[in-house]
């Protein structure tokens, strides 16, 4: 299936962690994301759809509010959870 190309579609995602590897064979066993390693060493995925990759990154410390992160690269509109809502969800 060709990939779909439209204005506003989400196509590389960075999630944070404390144990990339760990973190990636949960998405790996749970959402059937393919794990690669990127030529520097870093760990990588592609999702089911082929539409989606991205990589996880350390050292993202959690925050209560969504926004956009903001490095020498540019902006990038990132979702992140506050960590004591996840951990009260049952």
């Amino acid at each position: 299936m060709p990939p779909t190309l439209a204005n506003g579609k989400i196509c590389y995602i960075e999630i944070p962690a404390t144990d990339i590897a760990r973190s990636s064979e949960f998405y790996r066993r749970v959402f059937g994301w393919s794990i690669r390693k990127r030529a520097g060493g870093s760990t990588a995925f592609d999702d089911t759809t082929g539409e989606v990759s991205g990589t996880w990154v350390l050292g993202r410390s959690p925050t209560p509010e969504p926004g956009l992160l903001c490095s020498e690269g540019g902006c990038n509109f990132e979702v992140r959870p506050p960590i004591p809502s996840l951990a009260t969800r049952r």
